[in-house]
């Protein structure tokens, strides 16, 4: 999952920060993944946002037998599903990506704006 904190540039651009934390299990192992970025969001419209910028990452191999840090890119969208007054239910996805690294996450999110 990810966690935004932010604020509005204009009534369309604003800056976030994000932390996520990615995991997962797999033949080799678990493994797991954290994020740390800033980035534009753009709102395309009222219910819809993309997001883009840089990003450190910290990954753990399969197994935790390595840790690894990368600068790479964070990116993310987002699309409101119910939206009524400051309160926004929405459908996120993030991608994190480096360059011997990729996490992602898609779920639904909860916004008080």
């Amino acid at each position: 999952g990810v966690m935004y904190i932010g604020g509005m540039l204009t009534p369309t651009v604003g800056l976030v920060g994000n932390f996520g934390l990615v995991s997962g299990t797999g033949d080799d192992g678990a493994a797991m993944g954290f994020v740390w970025g800033l980035a534009p969001q753009y709102w395309l419209d009222t219910r819809l946002w993309v997001r883009a910028g840089p990003a450190a990452i910290l990954a753990f191999d399969p197994g935790f037998e390595s840790l690894g840090f990368e600068v790479g890119v964070t990116a993310g969208a987002s699309y409101a599903l119910v939206k009524s007054g400051s309160f926004v239910l929405d459908l996120r996805l993030d991608l994190h990506v480096g360059p011997a690294t990729t996490l992602g996450s898609a779920g639904i999110g909860v916004n008080l704006n």
